[in-house]
């Protein structure tokens, strides 16, 4: 049997804890970077909105 040492631990959960936190940090990248080129590449005409007909509404 394989007895770990705290120090094995510590290492192992910070290693697991830094992965998790690079593949989330690299995914909100992407998803940035993806929603950049869609928006470069968008033509925005004339956009209307419904005007309420409340007058609590300003």
């Amino acid at each position: 049997m394989v007895r770990r040492t705290l120090v094995q631990e510590a290492a192992t959960y910070l290693h697991v804890k830094n992965a998790d936190y690079l593949e989330k940090a690299s995914f909100r990248i992407a998803v940035s970077q993806y929603l950049s080129i869609l928006a470069s590449q968008t033509k925005i005409g004339s956009v209307e909105f419904a005007a309420a007909d409340d007058s609590l509404l300003q």
